[in-house]
């Protein structure tokens, strides 16, 4: 009797999933008939014909069947892919709700300057040089990405091979495909000690790069954190999140009188940061502070990295000056240039993991 309940509960509850994998097709996550009020259609035809939700990991099960956070795991027939919806699902409903009775540059600033937004530029200035980046783009498109989540334009305008962050695919419907960039952060918190080393190097390098990297613009991220860095099987670092930002035009910047913006620590327990203070000067060493603070640090707040990334360093290393930089970078009263630190620590680090890796 009892193999017999058994059987018919493994048989309805397969049924029952074969029902639900089928109700989450592509075409229903992808939404493309909310278009031309949509991210875009770039990709629609490969997604629809090539790409495919995976459920070959525990991460890939619970985000696929769970919709969490919107996001979704797949292949393309080549590698794997991350499709993200940029918003929940009542942001998502309620975005009809907003749209502009015409769609020009006015609707597409004041969506910019929009106080509330995780994403924010600082000026005016900065917002029509941002904007006239993507001239070429469908204006509802650029309107919708603007008021859902502006990380697409972000990964366009950061492009992958110069920055750490995902190589953006394209769009189809309120959906956008990027190539899938690793692990959590957190997942290497036990590597060994000289391989998080060599990722620790990557983490500063990234944050030189957005200040400085871009031609036009500095990006200061403003949600660091290990769950928004990815790590690949070869531990190259990708920052996956770049939807809560602080975006300022350069030229505009050198316009600024205060110079350059020194963050002031908070408590060990506490983050945080002064938007005003960041878009007042001319150059911020926000991005700097944040990875020593958040991710390197002895004393990083949960839930970021216990003890820090470079943890449990190995009896046989001698690294006092390297961690005594990494606090200094946090905590330093003297306003000593964390840039320069962060030169010495990247220095320090590669000639650790030079003699090793």
């Amino acid at each position: 009797m009892f193999s017999k309940i058994l059987s018919i509960t493994v048989v309805l509850v397969s049924l029952f999933t074969y029902w639900y994998l089928w109700t989450i097709s592509l075409t229903k996550i992808s939404e493309r008939h909310t278009c031309p009020y949509c991210y875009g259609e770039s990709y629609c035809s490969e997604l629809h014909k090539n790409v495919f939700l995976i459920y070959n990991s525990l991460n890939a099960i619970a985000f696929n069947l769970l919709s969490v956070k919107n996001v979704y795991f797949a292949n393309n027939g080549e590698y794997d892919v991350v499709i993200k919806k940029l918003g929940s699902k009542s942001k998502l409903a309620g975005l009809g709700e907003q749209m502009p009775i015409r769609d020009n540059t006015i609707d597409l600033k004041n969506a910019l300057m929009n106080p509330h937004r995780d994403f924010q530029v600082c000026n005016n200035l900065t917002a029509l040089h941002f904007l006239q980046e993507f001239n070429g783009k469908n204006r509802k498109n650029l309107w919708t990405i603007i008021n859902i989540n502006a990380e697409p334009l972000l990964l366009e305008l950061f492009n992958h091979k110069y920055f750490a962050v995902p190589r953006l695919i394209g769009y189809c419907g309120r959906a956008v495909i990027e190539q899938h960039s690793g692990n959590p952060l957190n997942s290497i918190e036990n590597f060994d000690w000289y391989k998080r080393a060599k990722v620790a190097k990557q983490l500063l390098k990234a944050a030189e790069q957005f200040t400085f990297g871009h031609a036009k613009f500095r990006l200061y991220l403003t949600d660091i954190s290990p769950d928004n860095i990815a790590i690949s099987d070869d531990l190259v670092v990708t920052f996956v999140d770049l939807g809560h930002g602080i975006l300022i035009d350069k030229s505009s910047a050198i316009l600024v009188i205060s110079g350059s913006h020194y963050t002031e620590p908070f408590n060990d327990d506490e983050y945080g940061f002064s938007r005003q203070e960041v878009c007042g000067s001319a150059i911020s060493d926000h991005n700097v502070y944040a990875v020593c603070k958040l991710l390197l640090s002895v004393t990083a707040p949960w839930p970021m990295m216990r003890n820090g990334l470079l943890h449990s360093p190995p009896p046989e290393l001698n690294a006092k000056d390297l961690f005594e930089h990494i606090e200094q970078c946090v905590y330093t009263t003297e306003k000593v240039s964390r840039f320069k630190l962060c030169a010495k620590i990247q220095q320090i680090l590669d000639d650790i993991v030079v003699q090793v890796l």
